[in-house]
This record gives structure tokens, sequence and C-alpha cells, in this order.
């Protein structure tokens, strides 16, 4: 798991010329925050808390973490 978060933090300085350091994407890109969700309500999904991975994945909090994340059209 700590691996796929290694590679994305690399993907997205491949990708932003903007982005400076580690601990800013982990805190500041809610594109990365939206991965980190899915990858952990798709985890709980297939261990069958399927409740809590839709919680997870629509709760209030994860909504208003990764607000700016979704352009919906």
């Amino acid at each position: 798991m700590f691996t796929r978060i290694r590679e994305d933090i690399a993907c997205v300085f491949e990708r932003d010329p903007a982005a400076r350091s580690t601990w800013e994407v982990v805190t500041c890109y809610p594109g990365f925050h939206a991965l980190l969700i899915h990858r952990l309500a798709h985890r709980l999904w297939r261990m069958k808390l399927r409740w809590l991975a839709r919680f997870m994945r629509h709760s209030r909090c994860a909504n208003l973490w990764m607000r700016s994340a979704w352009k919906p059209g």
C-alpha cells in the first residue's frame, strides 16, 4: 500500500511542475486525496465491509476533503 502511495506522489511530481514537496502533495492535492479515499473504500468493499466502504466514499467529511477534485460536466 505504501509503495502505491509513493508511486502516486512520484506521478504528481512528474506531471505537475508546481509541486514543490511531498508534504504539499499529501496535504494540498485534492486529486491525491480522492485517490486515497477510493482505494481505501475499494479495499473495504472487497473485505465485505460494504456499508463502511460506502460511508467512507460518500461521507460528508470525504466530500468536503476532496470537494474540488470532482468537476462534473
